[in-house]
Parts: structure tokens; C-alpha cells; sequence
């Protein structure tokens, strides 16, 4: 059983089929990708209620479909990397991992990247001001006392 946590996944493939109560459902399956777990698979289920057909069809988004072609053939699902939040539960009398989220991939995002040259001269412009402060923590940390701490034992 998965330990609970967020992985990195890609959806492998997927399936709409209906729940023991007759209602659709959509069921994927994710690989980790990332981290000691990658290659373990599990299985995430998004209903289409009225309560939860969004945050279905958006999780089904941040697993690569896009958004548009039938969901019995989900294009572009596996497509791209998301975040799977992963917890336990019982059902029927036992603990089970479960997908309970399918987020997209947190990235890094920036405006705008500086290029290899832009860094290099940014970093050159900083040496400066690295050195500086250096100094001024130098300068603040106290002489060590040639007394011992009365609190702390001599061994």
C-alpha cells in the first residue's frame, strides 16, 4: 500500500465506466514518476455528480486531457506530469491507499528567465555585496568566551 503523500504522476491510461450504485464515473490510472516509489501504480475515481463533475473534469485536465474530445477516448491524457495527493481509508473493514486529489504540476514559474549571459553577469555584480555582507555577519558573531557556560557540563 502507498504511504499517504504527494506524488508526481502521469496518467496511464483511462476508462468511464458507472460505480455498484449505477452512477458514471471515470477511473485513471497514474504511475509515479518521480522518487523511490516511481513505476508503483494506483488507481484515482472521479464521479460526475452535480457536486463533483468540475473538480472531476479538471483533475482529468491536469492528467493531460484536453479538456475538449470524448471522455470514453480522453485525448492527451497521460500527456502531461500532475501531482497526486495520495491518502488511506477503510472500506469494508480495511485501510486502502486512495487518490483523493489530482492536482497540476506546482512548478517553478518566473516572467522571465534570465539567459546563460544575464546570469553570469548578475552573479558578477553580486560577488560584491556577497563579500560585504559576509564581513558585517563576521563582525557580529561574539568573541567564543574563554569562560565555560555554567549550564552546559564540562564533558
Amino acid at each position: 500500500m502507498l504511504n499517504e503523500g504527494t506524488y508526481v504522476a502521469k496518467a496511464v491510461e483511462g476508462a468511464i465506466g458507472r460505480t455498484s450504485t449505477g452512477k458514471e464515473q471515470m477511473a485513471v490510472l497514474f504511475e509515479i514518476t518521480e522518487g523511490p516509489l516511481a513505476g508503483q501504480r494506483i488507481t484515482w475515481y472521479g464521479y460526475f455528480t452535480d457536486a463533483t463533475i468540475e473538480r472531476t473534469l479538471e483533475s482529468l485536465e491536469h492528467a493531460g486531457w484536453d479538456g475538449e474530445s470524448e471522455l470514453s477516448a480522453p485525448k492527451g491524457l497521460g500527456s502531461k506530469t500532475c501531482s497526486i495527493v495520495v491518502q488511506h481509508e477503510e472500506y469494508d473493514g480495511k485501510m486502502r491507499a486512495k487518490v483523493a486529489w489530482v492536482n497540476g504540476s506546482a512548478g517553478l514559474a518566473l516572467k522571465q528567465a534570465l539567459s546563460k549571459e544575464e546570469a553570469l553577469s548578475f552573479d558578477k555584480r553580486m560577488k560584491a555585496t556577497l563579500a560585504e555582507r559576509r564581513m558585517k555577519r563576521a563582525q557580529q558573531t561574539p568573541a567564543a568566551s574563554s569562560k565555560p557556560d555554567p549550564r552546559k557540563p564540562p564533558f
